[in-house]
């Protein structure tokens, strides 16, 4: 499996709490589990990259401490799923997030994450 991976000359945009990120993704083939649906991994990896995206410095490294997903609905392949995360918190080094995700308006997983913040030495 390939995986999800960030485009080329990708920088995350600093978030404060309270703000809302979204993407599109479309899983292919590779992010196949079940015939026609998206794996859990793969769905539980697209949140984890736009959980780490919410860094709220936008220099610091970001490191998932917890990630905890809801499965409601499978995902089917080749069609666009909706991700939205917020940044819910911020306590010191940790971040709070949640999100879901959805296709055609229907929630098909949430979830949740604490976040590690680093800054680079």
């Amino acid at each position: 499996m390939k995986g999800i991976l960030a485009p080329a000359q990708f920088t995350a945009p600093a978030a404060r709490a309270g703000e809302t990120f979204s993407a599109t993704v479309v899983f292919g083939a590779d992010q196949e589990g079940h015939s026609g649906l998206a794996h859990g991994g793969s769905i539980a990896q697209a949140f984890d990259y736009l959980f780490s995206a919410l860094d709220a410095y936008g220099q610091d490294m970001c490191f998932t401490s917890e990630l905890s997903v809801r499965f409601l609905r499978p995902v089917p392949l080749h069609q666009s799923a909706t991700f939205e995360v917020s940044l819910d918190g911020i306590d010191g080094a940790l971040r709070k997030a949640s999100g879901r995700a959805s296709v055609g308006g229907l929630t098909c997983a949430e979830a949740t994450a604490v976040l590690a913040v680093k800054r680079p030495r």
